[in-house]
């Protein structure tokens, strides 16, 4: 087993989530979505909230939260991002509708690995879950980590492309860089 392999396991061990625990959270959707606030602060200190980012966790009995990023590894071994990420925009945009009502320049952001934007049917997928709940393509932000466009199959720069294309906007995640 190399390292990756290696890590997968350890973060497996670590999230307190088997793969048949995983499938059975993701089928009926029995994870919880936090949305944290992206706020603007303007020159003058006033502040705004401009939207809201999608934070993705499960919380078990004893109350201990596992975030995404925490059990990333075992959804992309077996297979379960595809099928995640169709359950996790449908549940972020069924809140965001009702916020839509009160607030219609709220944007919200979505963080997407780079394993979805090398699926080639991912942002078909993304844009028939947009339309099905009719919002604005333009209210939606695609964040992608800078590592996923090192992608040298061009899959990547097609999705984003197509995304852009589509009305979307993208943004790249610097977090924890020096860019």
């Amino acid at each position: 087993v190399g390292i990756e392999g290696r890590l997968a396991l350890e973060l497996a061990k670590r999230s307190r989530f088997s793969s048949a625990d995983l499938q059975e959270a993701i089928g009926p959707g029995e994870f919880s979505i936090q949305y944290h606030p992206i706020i603007v602060v303007s020159a003058n200190r006033n502040t705004s909230v401009v939207g809201v980012e999608v934070r993705p966790h499960w919380e078990d009995k004893k109350g201990s939260v596992t975030w995404l990023s925490q059990i990333m590894p075992l959804m992309l071994e077996k297979n379960l991002l595809p099928e995640f990420n169709s359950l996790l925009m449908d549940k972020a945009l069924e809140s965001y509708c009702d916020w839509l009502e009160t607030d219609s320049d709220l944007g919200i952001t979505v963080c997407m690995n780079e394993a979805n934007l090398t699926d080639p049917d991912w942002p078909d997928l993304m844009i028939d879950i947009v339309d099905k709940w009719d919002v604005p393509h333009q209210r939606i932000t695609f964040a992608i980590e800078q590592h996923a466009m090192k992608d040298k199959s061009g899959l990547a720069l097609s999705a984003l492309l197509r995304l852009r294309i589509s009305g979307f906007n993208i943004a790249l995640d610097t977090m924890g860089t020096d860019v």
